[in-house]
């Protein structure tokens, strides 16, 4: 189940794609192709109406037709993400990536990745699509929980 934080992270995010690519200069020309990499909450993102069907929507409302490669992985933390990259985004040539990373990375207590490994594996991500020529866009990480104030957040 979705909480009202999600669903706000969400909203926020197509309501800021289809507001910036009213007020701006769109940076994704017609026919390119974004990738969207991450873990659960860009899994759900390529339902009908989660936000990478969304951003492509709000692309399209604004003349720009763009392709989506979901890359989405439920549970998925930076370390595994990292060793995916190649697999599910690079081989498939995008000209951009979004990355929404870092959740699970905390919430998975000791089976989690440390602040250290986490920088390194992320660098590492952009590094390596910067190299291939793809353009990265970081998402911020989401909440967990509807606690503001908890330590994880």
């Amino acid at each position: 189940m979705v909480g009202a934080t999600t669903r706000m992270a969400l909203t926020t995010s197509a309501a800021l794609t289809v507001a910036m690519t009213a007020m701006a200069d769109i940076a994704v020309k017609d026919g390119e192709k974004i990738a969207f990499l991450g873990d659960s909450i860009t899994q759900a993102g390529a339902r009908p109406n989660g936000y990478v069907r969304l951003a492509i929507r709000g692309l399209e409302s604004a003349g720009v037709k763009a392709s989506a490669i979901p890359a989405g992985i439920s549970g998925h933390k930076s370390n595994q993400m990292l060793a995916r990259l190649e697999r599910d985004v690079l081989s498939k040539k995008p000209n951009w990536m979004t990355l929404s990373c870092g959740v699970n990375d905390v919430w998975h207590g000791k089976r989690g990745v440390n602040l250290a490994d986490y920088k390194t594996n992320i660098t590492k991500i952009v590094d390596r699509c910067q190299e291939a020529g793809v353009k990265v866009v970081l998402l911020t990480s989401t909440m967990i929980g509807e606690d503001e104030n908890n330590a994880n957040n």
